[in-house]
Protein backbone atom coordinates (compact mmCIF):
# COMPACT_ATOMS: atom_id res chain seq x y z
CA UNK A 1 0.00 0.00 0.00
CA UNK A 2 1.09 3.70 -1.12
CA UNK A 3 2.57 5.25 1.71
CA UNK A 4 0.21 8.81 1.88
CA UNK A 5 1.97 10.57 4.90
CA UNK A 6 5.63 11.63 3.59
CA UNK A 7 8.86 13.33 5.46
CA UNK A 8 11.46 15.84 3.90
CA UNK A 9 14.59 16.54 5.56
CA UNK A 10 15.55 20.08 4.39
CA UNK A 11 13.95 23.04 2.86
CA UNK A 12 16.43 23.80 0.08
CA UNK A 13 15.28 23.54 -3.76
CA UNK A 14 15.91 19.63 -3.73
CA UNK A 15 13.11 19.32 -0.72
CA UNK A 16 10.89 21.82 -1.92
CA UNK A 17 10.91 20.66 -5.20
CA UNK A 18 10.21 17.29 -3.91
CA UNK A 19 7.77 18.36 -1.17
CA UNK A 20 5.97 20.52 -4.55
CA UNK A 21 5.66 17.51 -6.40
CA UNK A 22 4.64 15.39 -4.45
CA UNK A 23 1.48 17.30 -2.44
CA UNK A 24 0.39 17.85 -6.08
CA UNK A 25 -0.37 14.31 -6.33
CA UNK A 26 -2.24 13.97 -3.21
CA UNK A 27 0.34 13.00 -0.33
CA UNK A 28 0.66 14.84 2.71
CA UNK A 29 4.05 16.19 3.09
CA UNK A 30 5.75 17.45 6.10
CA UNK A 31 9.08 19.65 5.27
CA UNK A 32 11.60 19.72 8.53
CA UNK A 33 13.71 22.18 8.28
CA UNK A 34 16.76 23.33 10.81
CA UNK A 35 16.38 26.88 10.45
CA UNK A 36 13.69 29.25 11.38
CA UNK A 37 12.82 29.98 7.11
CA UNK A 38 13.94 29.01 3.77
CA UNK A 39 16.92 29.34 2.15
CA UNK A 40 18.79 30.86 5.43
CA UNK A 41 22.13 29.52 4.44
CA UNK A 42 22.42 32.05 2.03
CA UNK A 43 22.21 36.33 2.34
CA UNK A 44 21.24 37.23 -1.11
CA UNK A 45 23.83 35.61 -3.33
CA UNK A 46 23.21 36.29 -6.80
CA UNK A 47 23.81 32.76 -8.60
CA UNK A 48 23.48 30.83 -11.82
CA UNK A 49 20.73 28.35 -12.70
CA UNK A 50 22.51 27.04 -15.66
CA UNK A 51 20.55 26.83 -19.05
CA UNK A 52 23.04 25.17 -21.46
CA UNK A 53 23.17 21.72 -20.01
CA UNK A 54 19.97 20.94 -22.62
CA UNK A 55 18.44 21.72 -24.95
CA UNK A 56 15.41 22.54 -23.75
CA UNK A 57 15.33 25.84 -21.83
CA UNK A 58 15.77 25.04 -17.76
CA UNK A 59 12.28 27.12 -17.41
CA UNK A 60 10.33 25.20 -19.17
CA UNK A 61 11.58 21.72 -17.83
CA UNK A 62 11.09 22.80 -14.26
CA UNK A 63 7.27 24.07 -15.65
CA UNK A 64 7.43 20.19 -16.79
CA UNK A 65 7.88 19.23 -13.75
CA UNK A 66 4.95 20.87 -12.22
CA UNK A 67 6.99 24.02 -10.81
CA UNK A 68 6.14 27.78 -11.49
CA UNK A 69 9.11 29.62 -12.17
CA UNK A 70 7.44 32.67 -10.40
CA UNK A 71 11.44 34.75 -8.79
CA UNK A 72 13.00 37.30 -10.04
CA UNK A 73 15.54 35.72 -12.95
CA UNK A 74 17.99 38.25 -15.09
CA UNK A 75 18.84 36.07 -18.73
CA UNK A 76 22.19 36.55 -19.56
CA UNK A 77 22.86 35.64 -23.13
CA UNK A 78 26.59 37.51 -23.06
CA UNK A 79 29.29 36.66 -20.79
CA UNK A 80 32.44 38.41 -20.65
CA UNK A 81 35.84 35.84 -19.08
CA UNK A 82 39.00 37.42 -18.04
CA UNK A 83 42.32 36.11 -17.25
CA UNK A 84 42.69 39.34 -15.38
CA UNK A 85 45.36 40.45 -18.42
CA UNK A 86 43.19 39.51 -21.30
CA UNK A 87 39.25 40.23 -22.02
CA UNK A 88 36.79 37.86 -24.00
CA UNK A 89 33.03 38.27 -24.94
CA UNK A 90 30.91 35.15 -25.88
CA UNK A 91 27.52 35.38 -27.21
CA UNK A 92 24.70 32.89 -27.04
CA UNK A 93 21.77 32.19 -28.92
CA UNK A 94 19.64 31.98 -26.41
CA UNK A 95 20.12 32.43 -22.30
CA UNK A 96 23.05 30.80 -20.98
CA UNK A 97 22.19 31.14 -17.80
CA UNK A 98 19.25 33.10 -15.54
CA UNK A 99 20.73 34.57 -12.31
CA UNK A 100 18.60 34.35 -9.19
CA UNK A 101 18.94 35.43 -5.84
CA UNK A 102 19.60 32.97 -2.99
CA UNK A 103 18.15 33.15 0.43
CA UNK A 104 14.79 34.59 2.42
CA UNK A 105 13.99 37.24 0.61
CA UNK A 106 11.11 38.07 -1.54
CA UNK A 107 12.33 37.76 -4.70
CA UNK A 108 14.39 34.77 -4.01
CA UNK A 109 14.14 31.72 -5.65
CA UNK A 110 13.81 29.78 -2.44
CA UNK A 111 10.72 32.22 -1.33
CA UNK A 112 9.04 31.01 -4.74
CA UNK A 113 8.97 27.26 -4.41
CA UNK A 114 8.29 28.06 -0.36
CA UNK A 115 5.35 29.97 -1.45
CA UNK A 116 4.28 27.11 -3.83
CA UNK A 117 4.95 24.29 -1.61
CA UNK A 118 2.44 26.15 0.89
CA UNK A 119 -0.14 26.47 -1.56
CA UNK A 120 0.49 23.05 -2.65
CA UNK A 121 -0.46 21.93 0.87
CA UNK A 122 3.13 21.74 2.51
CA UNK A 123 3.22 21.08 5.68
CA UNK A 124 6.62 23.08 7.53
CA UNK A 125 7.94 22.31 10.90
CA UNK A 126 10.94 24.88 11.16
CA UNK A 127 13.85 24.51 13.57
CA UNK A 128 12.66 21.06 13.43
CA UNK A 129 15.20 18.27 13.64
CA UNK A 130 13.11 15.01 12.29
CA UNK A 131 15.03 11.57 12.57
CA UNK A 132 17.17 10.85 9.63
CA UNK A 133 16.12 7.18 9.53
CA UNK A 134 11.99 7.94 10.09
CA UNK A 135 12.51 10.34 6.63
CA UNK A 136 11.33 9.70 3.46
CA UNK A 137 13.99 12.05 1.25
CA UNK A 138 17.30 13.86 2.71
CA UNK A 139 17.91 17.08 1.28
CA UNK A 140 19.93 18.71 3.93
CA UNK A 141 22.82 20.19 1.60
CA UNK A 142 26.82 20.11 1.67
CA UNK A 143 28.03 17.21 2.86
CA UNK A 144 30.91 18.73 5.07
CA UNK A 145 33.20 15.43 4.63
CA UNK A 146 32.88 16.41 0.98
CA UNK A 147 33.57 19.85 0.60
CA UNK A 148 35.77 20.63 -2.71
CA UNK A 149 34.90 24.51 -2.85
CA UNK A 150 34.08 27.37 -1.08
CA UNK A 151 33.30 30.82 -1.85
CA UNK A 152 33.23 33.90 -0.07
CA UNK A 153 31.80 37.35 -1.84
CA UNK A 154 30.02 40.07 -1.03
CA UNK A 155 26.59 41.96 -2.07
CA UNK A 156 25.74 45.62 -2.85
CA UNK A 157 23.42 47.87 -4.55
CA UNK A 158 25.18 49.44 -7.39
CA UNK A 159 24.36 51.53 -10.74
CA UNK A 160 26.60 49.54 -13.15
CA UNK A 161 24.69 48.16 -16.33
CA UNK A 162 23.63 44.24 -15.90
CA UNK A 163 26.66 42.48 -16.59
CA UNK A 164 28.38 38.85 -15.90
CA UNK A 165 32.07 39.05 -15.76
CA UNK A 166 34.04 35.35 -15.03
CA UNK A 167 37.55 35.87 -13.78
CA UNK A 168 39.82 32.85 -13.92
CA UNK A 169 43.58 33.50 -12.41
CA UNK A 170 45.03 31.01 -9.69
CA UNK A 171 46.17 34.48 -7.74
CA UNK A 172 42.37 35.65 -7.48
CA UNK A 173 40.96 32.15 -7.35
CA UNK A 174 42.97 29.47 -6.82
CA UNK A 175 41.61 26.35 -9.27
CA UNK A 176 38.32 28.03 -9.39
CA UNK A 177 36.88 31.24 -10.72
CA UNK A 178 35.52 34.91 -9.49
CA UNK A 179 33.02 36.41 -10.69
CA UNK A 180 30.88 40.16 -10.56
CA UNK A 181 27.87 40.03 -11.25
CA UNK A 182 24.65 42.83 -11.62
CA UNK A 183 21.41 42.58 -12.12
CA UNK A 184 18.91 45.21 -11.99
CA UNK A 185 21.11 47.58 -9.58
CA UNK A 186 21.64 44.47 -7.73
CA UNK A 187 25.89 42.96 -7.60
CA UNK A 188 27.44 40.40 -6.23
CA UNK A 189 31.05 39.71 -6.47
CA UNK A 190 32.79 36.50 -5.35
CA UNK A 191 36.01 34.07 -5.01
CA UNK A 192 35.23 30.33 -5.66
CA UNK A 193 38.28 28.03 -5.06
CA UNK A 194 38.27 24.84 -4.81
CA UNK A 195 40.84 21.88 -3.07
CA UNK A 196 43.08 24.64 -1.16
CA UNK A 197 39.90 26.51 1.26
CA UNK A 198 42.70 28.31 3.22
CA UNK A 199 43.52 30.33 0.55
CA UNK A 200 39.57 31.63 -0.02
CA UNK A 201 40.33 35.11 1.99
CA UNK A 202 43.57 36.23 0.45
CA UNK A 203 42.22 34.87 -3.19
CA UNK A 204 38.98 37.06 -2.31
CA UNK A 205 40.82 40.66 -1.36
CA UNK A 206 43.13 40.26 -4.31
CA UNK A 207 39.49 39.78 -6.55
CA UNK A 208 38.03 42.79 -4.33
CA UNK A 209 41.12 44.68 -5.32
CA UNK A 210 40.97 43.65 -9.26
CA UNK A 211 37.02 44.68 -9.34
CA UNK A 212 37.76 48.31 -7.64
CA UNK A 213 40.04 48.95 -10.00
CA UNK A 214 38.75 47.77 -13.29
CA UNK A 215 34.81 48.91 -12.12
CA UNK A 216 35.34 51.40 -9.20
CA UNK A 217 32.39 49.25 -7.57
CA UNK A 218 31.20 50.85 -4.24
CA UNK A 219 30.79 48.26 -1.55
CA UNK A 220 29.86 50.58 1.74
CA UNK A 221 26.48 49.25 1.30
CA UNK A 222 27.56 45.39 0.96
CA UNK A 223 26.91 42.53 3.04
CA UNK A 224 29.23 39.90 3.27
CA UNK A 225 27.95 36.15 1.62
CA UNK A 226 29.39 32.58 1.25
CA UNK A 227 29.18 29.29 1.51
CA UNK A 228 30.18 25.42 0.66
CA UNK A 229 30.56 23.31 -1.74
CA UNK A 230 30.50 19.15 -1.63
CA UNK A 231 30.51 16.51 -4.60
CA UNK A 232 30.70 12.58 -4.40
CA UNK A 233 29.92 10.40 -6.82
CA UNK A 234 30.56 7.52 -4.21
CA UNK A 235 28.00 9.26 -1.98
CA UNK A 236 25.13 6.40 -2.01
CA UNK A 237 21.97 7.98 -3.23
CA UNK A 238 19.73 5.80 -0.91
CA UNK A 239 20.40 6.14 2.99
CA UNK A 240 18.62 3.17 4.90
CA UNK A 241 15.02 3.60 3.44
CA UNK A 242 15.13 7.19 2.83
CA UNK A 243 16.15 8.84 -0.51
CA UNK A 244 19.12 11.53 -1.07
CA UNK A 245 18.78 14.58 -3.45
CA UNK A 246 20.66 17.05 -4.07
CA UNK A 247 23.84 17.87 -2.56
CA UNK A 248 23.01 15.69 0.20
CA UNK A 249 23.67 12.78 -2.72
CA UNK A 250 27.23 14.63 -3.38
CA UNK A 251 25.12 15.53 -6.81
CA UNK A 252 27.38 18.61 -7.95
CA UNK A 253 28.70 20.08 -10.90
CA UNK A 254 32.76 19.52 -10.34
CA UNK A 255 33.60 22.27 -13.06
CA UNK A 256 32.05 25.15 -11.78
CA UNK A 257 30.17 24.51 -8.89
CA UNK A 258 26.17 25.10 -11.27
CA UNK A 259 24.18 22.70 -8.45
CA UNK A 260 20.33 24.53 -8.22
CA UNK A 261 19.04 22.80 -11.54
CA UNK A 262 20.83 19.32 -10.65
CA UNK A 263 19.04 20.18 -6.80
CA UNK A 264 15.70 20.67 -8.13
CA UNK A 265 15.73 18.06 -10.52
CA UNK A 266 17.08 15.08 -7.98
CA UNK A 267 13.90 16.03 -5.79
CA UNK A 268 11.66 15.76 -8.37
CA UNK A 269 12.86 12.50 -9.38
CA UNK A 270 13.37 11.55 -5.83
CA UNK A 271 9.18 12.37 -5.75
CA UNK A 272 8.43 10.49 -9.25
CA UNK A 273 10.53 7.54 -7.79
CA UNK A 274 8.04 7.49 -4.71
CA UNK A 275 4.86 8.16 -6.26
CA UNK A 276 5.57 5.48 -9.35
CA UNK A 277 7.89 3.08 -7.79
CA UNK A 278 10.58 3.44 -9.69
CA UNK A 279 14.28 2.61 -9.13
CA UNK A 280 16.05 6.30 -7.64
CA UNK A 281 19.33 4.99 -8.11
CA UNK A 282 18.18 3.98 -12.15
CA UNK A 283 16.38 7.73 -12.22
CA UNK A 284 19.52 9.26 -11.31
CA UNK A 285 21.96 7.39 -13.44
CA UNK A 286 20.07 8.28 -16.57
CA UNK A 287 19.30 11.26 -15.72
CA UNK A 288 22.02 13.15 -14.13
CA UNK A 289 25.17 11.12 -13.70
CA UNK A 290 26.14 11.48 -17.04
CA UNK A 291 26.77 15.20 -16.74
CA UNK A 292 28.19 15.16 -13.53
CA UNK A 293 30.40 12.41 -15.12
CA UNK A 294 31.10 15.13 -17.83
CA UNK A 295 31.53 17.55 -14.82
CA UNK A 296 35.01 15.03 -13.23
CA UNK A 297 36.86 15.11 -16.52
CA UNK A 298 36.19 18.70 -17.12
CA UNK A 299 37.83 19.38 -13.96
CA UNK A 300 40.56 16.98 -14.91
CA UNK A 301 41.45 18.62 -17.66
CA UNK A 302 41.01 21.97 -16.20
CA UNK A 303 43.51 21.20 -13.38
CA UNK A 304 46.05 19.38 -15.65
CA UNK A 305 45.79 21.81 -18.30
CA UNK A 306 46.90 24.61 -16.07
CA UNK A 307 47.34 26.88 -19.33
CA UNK A 308 43.53 26.43 -19.93
CA UNK A 309 42.28 29.62 -18.69
CA UNK A 310 44.85 31.30 -20.72
CA UNK A 311 44.43 29.33 -24.03
CA UNK A 312 41.41 27.60 -23.74
CA UNK A 313 38.91 30.17 -23.21
CA UNK A 314 39.98 32.56 -25.96
CA UNK A 315 39.19 29.91 -28.26
CA UNK A 316 35.86 29.41 -26.67
CA UNK A 317 35.32 32.95 -27.37
CA UNK A 318 36.00 33.02 -31.26
CA UNK A 319 34.59 29.78 -32.40
CA UNK A 320 31.91 30.53 -34.17
CA UNK A 321 29.17 28.28 -32.90
CA UNK A 322 26.94 29.78 -30.31
CA UNK A 323 29.13 29.68 -26.51
CA UNK A 324 25.66 27.63 -24.65
CA UNK A 325 26.22 25.30 -27.58
CA UNK A 326 29.79 24.76 -27.04
CA UNK A 327 28.90 24.51 -23.08
CA UNK A 328 26.02 21.89 -23.50
CA UNK A 329 29.11 19.21 -25.37
CA UNK A 330 31.15 19.91 -22.56
CA UNK A 331 28.35 17.88 -20.27
CA UNK A 332 27.33 15.54 -22.10
CA UNK A 333 29.23 12.88 -21.40
CA UNK A 334 30.60 12.26 -25.17
CA UNK A 335 33.25 9.42 -26.14
CA UNK A 336 36.09 11.23 -25.01
CA UNK A 337 34.68 11.88 -21.68
CA UNK A 338 33.95 8.30 -21.37
CA UNK A 339 37.62 7.25 -22.49
CA UNK A 340 39.00 10.16 -20.28
CA UNK A 341 36.55 9.31 -17.08
CA UNK A 342 38.45 6.43 -15.57
CA UNK A 343 41.88 8.39 -15.39
CA UNK A 344 39.75 11.93 -14.10
CA UNK A 345 38.16 9.82 -11.50
CA UNK A 346 41.42 8.37 -10.23
CA UNK A 347 42.87 11.79 -10.44
CA UNK A 348 39.68 12.94 -8.57
CA UNK A 349 40.08 10.12 -5.96
CA UNK A 350 43.87 11.68 -4.91
CA UNK A 351 43.76 15.23 -5.42
CA UNK A 352 40.10 15.16 -3.57
CA UNK A 353 39.78 11.99 -1.49
CA UNK A 354 36.55 13.16 0.24
CA UNK A 355 34.60 13.24 -2.88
Amino acid sequence: MAKTELHILGAGPAGLSAAIVLARAGRTVHIHERYDTVGKRFRGDLQGLDNWSTKENVLDIFQSFGLTTHFDKTPFCNVTLTNGRHTFTGNSDQPLFYLVKRGPFPDSIDTALYHQAKESGVNFHFRSRYPEESSDIIATGPIRESTIAADKGIVFKTDLPNMAIGIFNDDLAYLGYSYLLVAQGYGCLCTVVFKDLHRLNECFERTLEWAQNKYSIDISNGRPVGGVGSFSLDQPSIKGTSLLAGEAAGLQDMLWGFGIRTAITSGYLAAQSILHKQDYSELLTKNIYPSLKASVVNRFLWEKCKSGPYTLLPYLMKFPVSLRTQFRHLYRFSPLHRMLFPFAKNYMNKEYPSA
